[in-house]
């Protein structure tokens, strides 16, 4: 018998007093206290296959600019945010998995790359003044409720950016509205839980989806698409694993969709 528990919490309790004998994709906030109170389980860790990401309107101001793209990523703390919502999670995992051709390490990366992973509030409001954004400005986030994931993430990020001068306004919306506005494009930033089989899958879908799509960012950049085009194309083994990596590069860079973790569960 495998119940339907659609709430979370009522899960964990089921699971807490034997009314469940497995549970699968149980968040790791709950790992500790289950340990503690059932030592009886057995565990194992997985991830949900699904990144946690910031994706940024990119068809109008600010987000058109890049360089504001990149400031707002490195005025944020995504460490913080891993640990608070998802504890125990990897931060380094999108848009190309490690495990796939065209992943980079963290540590190999270009510096003007490798700088966007390092929290530095002093830099993002420096590069948001040469970018001529001084004073910040507003950004409206689109949030489905209940999404407490979402809506804590976001609330974090409110007190990060009010460091660079952005105002964060949330907007909770229920899922039948949420997924208008994401339609019609009247948001500035969401969060998305973004998966693909293969690089070519998660990226299409994440970077360039078509127009009117609810993932559309509003991202246009013709020379990526023919990049990545060629690698999709390419039959050799190492010619194609070399373009997949000027396409991870590009992907980290445009920051159109900033990395937050890749959720575990046990």
């Amino acid at each position: 018998v495998m119940p339907v528990i659609p709430d979370e919490a009522t899960q964990v309790a089921a699971l807490r007093t034997g009314k469940l004998d497995i549970s699968t994709r149980v968040a790791m906030r709950y790992k500790d206290s289950l340990a503690a109170t059932n030592p009886e389980l057995r565990t194992a860790l997985s991830t949900t296959g699904e990144t946690a990401a910031l994706v940024l309107k990119c068809d109008r101001e600010p987000f058109s600019n890049e360089k504001v793209r990149q400031a707002v990523m490195i005025g944020m703390d995504r460490e913080a945010l891993m640990r608070a919502v998802y504890p125990g999670s990897l931060t380094y995992q999108f848009p190309v998995d490690s495990a796939l051709p065209g992943h980079i390490p963290l540590d190999e990366l270009p510096a003007e790359t490798r700088v966007l992973f390092d929290y530095n509030p002093d830099l993002a409001r420096q590069m948001l003044a040469d970018a001529d954004y001084p004073g910040g400005f507003t950004v409206n986030i689109a949030i489905s409720v209940p999404g407490l994931e979402a809506m804590a993430m976001a609330e974090m990020l409110a007190a990060m950016w009010a460091e660079l001068n952005i105002e964060l306004e949330i907007k909770a919306e229920d899922v039948v509205t949420y997924n208008r506005t994401l339609s019609e494009g009247t948001w500035d930033a969401k969060f998305e839980w973004g998966s693909g089989a293969t690089p070519f899958s998660v990226i299409a879908e994440q970077y360039i989806p078509p127009k009117g799509s609810w993932f559309y960012p509003g991202w246009d950049d013709p020379e990526f698409e023919e990049l990545l085009m060629t690698a999709k194309t390419t039959i050799d083994d190492v010619e194609r694993g070399v373009l997949l990596e000027e396409v991870f590069l590009r992907c980290l860079d445009s920051c159109v969709n900033i990395q937050i973790c890749l959720p575990m569960t046990t």
